[in-house]
């Protein structure tokens, strides 16, 4: 039994490493969406860990740009036209918040299966075009 449940945890290790190298290679900068849930913004004592609260997204688009960090692997998407950010990570507290691991790491797989799902290709692919044709506005 033992080695069985070894092997699920490797599979899953192995499975939590393409999302990351996926995440990476495909995901790092413009045009990355998120419709979930975001950070809600609440200070406390210096020092002190909070638990991670969250707040339904203002923004429209639903789209901006995401920065990796390499140690502890996080995610930050910062929204084009909103003021709320986003955290994916695998660690169980970042910036001085506490998160649930097993909700995290959902979030992290929904994040990575939403920017694949056809949808947002199409509207990645709109977003594109409509940047190269502003930029040629300005040679005619």
């Amino acid at each position: 039994m033992t080695c069985v449940c070894a092997d699920l945890l490797l599979i899953c290790h192995r499975q939590i490493q393409a999302n990351i190298q996926t995440a990476v290679h495909a995901l790092n900068g413009l045009d990355v969406y998120w419709d979930g849930p975001v950070e809600s913004v609440s200070i406390g004592a210096k020092g002190t860990v909070r638990q991670r609260t969250t707040k339904r997204s203002s923004s429209g688009t639903g789209f901006g740009k995401a920065y990796m960090l390499p140690f502890p692997f996080t995610v930050v998407l910062v929204f084009d036209d909103s003021d709320d950010e986003v955290f994916f990570s695998l660690s169980p507290v970042v910036a001085g918040v506490r998160r649930d691991a097993q909700q995290s790491l959902a979030e992290f797989y929904r994040f990575i299966q939403v920017n694949f799902s056809p949808e947002i290709q199409r509207r990645k692919l709109i977003r594109l075009s409509l940047r190269s044709m502003n930029g040629m506005m300005g040679m005619s």
